[in-house]
């Protein structure tokens, strides 16, 4: 059970992580927004960006993850497909069904104060700025 809520909590951070570049600057972040695309980095929104995205979304996704542009113009091609339509809330909401998920297997412990703690590190893989 411990386990399942490790799991699930790890991943809504990731996924949650992932999105930071795209959320605000650098310094509010604390990552730089410049990373992922720069390395050529398909991380969680960009990919699913590519997969749910229109003819002209997935077509900046590729451009931007070519090695043709630089870091800052990779990124904000980046950005744009990431937060076109409803492509942001879906990454958002993929990040929050792990924390759900993991909050959810916390019924199975004994003891309601450890079962709270443990929610609120859930909670807090997806709500932050950093």
């Amino acid at each position: 059970m411990l386990g399942h809520y490790g799991h699930h909590t790890g991943v809504a951070f990731q996924l949650f992580d992932d999105l930071l570049p795209y959320l605000d600057d650098a310094v509010v972040t604390g990552k730089p927004a410049t990373s992922d695309a720069a390395n050529l980095r398909p991380t969680w929104p960009v990919l699913l960006a590519h997969r749910d995205g229109g003819p002209a979304v997935r077509r900046a996704v590729e451009t931007a993850l070519s090695g043709d542009l630089g870091p800052s113009e990779a990124h904000e091609m980046l950005r744009a497909a990431v937060t076109a339509d409803d492509l942001w809330d879906a990454a958002r909401c993929g990040a929050r069904g792990h924390a759900d998920r993991a909050v959810a297997r916390l019924g199975e412990l004994p003891g309601a104060e450890a079962a709270r703690r443990l929610a609120g590190i859930a909670a807090i893989a997806v709500d932050r700025d950093r």
